[in-house]
């Protein structure tokens, strides 16, 4: 059976290009969105890209993601990229803006995680937490993604440890990319730039699967990409 990837946040940016790239090395992928779909990478690979629709922050879409995965082949691999930028000053937020920061960049990561975490234990495998910069520089304009960031560090962290002690053949990365070109900005809540200047998300994608595909019994906990 083929080996199974699970990307959430496919469908556009960072997540579109790391599909695109683990495609295009033979894996199969689960691409998971909460409604749009990656047309192009369905007509180039055909079966070996399945869809699965909803919030990451849902027991369903995890649920249908991995019943998903297994159909597929051997699930390997899971990558947690989505998500939803949330910016503004103090004094600036809803409860709605702050729901959907948790949701989208914490929760999801969250339970994708522990899913695969709890598979994984035996079968070997490796999770993928995209994160951020805003993980590990605290910015003024930024309290409540920096917040949710520095959560999804503190829960990927204690994950590695946890999966460590019971010896599980599990490799845990940490990545933290910069602002990229992509959608993301046009969807933020309040985004202070469309992001036109900044790094394609491509070689981004290509470093971390070559990353992944390092087999020599040793890997990179951390990978942080800045801007030029």
């Amino acid at each position: 059976m083929s080996s199974v990837a699970i990307v959430t946040g496919y469908s556009s940016g960072l997540g579109y290009a790391l599909s695109e790239e683990l495609l295009e090395r033979g894996w199969s992928v689960v691409g998971v969105s909460r409604g749009s779909r990656a047309e192009a990478l369905h007509e180039t690979y055909g079966d070996r890209l399945v869809q699965v629709t909803g919030s990451v922050a849902s027991d369903e879409t995890v649920a249908a993601a991995f019943d998903a995965a297994r159909h597929l082949g051997d699930i390997k691999l899971v990558v947690n990229c989505a998500g939803l930028g949330c910016f503004g000053e103090i004094g600036s937020y809803s409860a709605a803006d702050v729901m959907q920061a948790v949701e989208a960049n914490l929760a999801g990561l969250i339970l994708f995680s522990d899913k695969a975490a709890g598979l994984m234990v035996k079968t070997g495998g490796d999770i993928v937490n995209v994160m951020s910069t805003a993980a590990k520089q605290l910015k003024v304009a930024e309290p409540v993604y920096c917040a949710v960031k520095w959560g999804a560090k503190a829960y990927t962290r204690t994950l590695r440890d946890a999966l460590k002690a019971k010896k599980a053949p599990v490799r845990v990365f940490e990545i933290y990319p910069c602002g990229m070109k992509t959608a993301f900005w046009d969807v933020a809540i309040r985004p202070g730039t469309d992001g036109q200047s900044f790094p394609e998300p491509g070689p981004i994608a290509k470093t971390v699967v070559d990353a992944i595909s390092s087999d020599d019994g040793s890997y990179q906990l951390e990978m942080t990409f800045e801007r030029g």
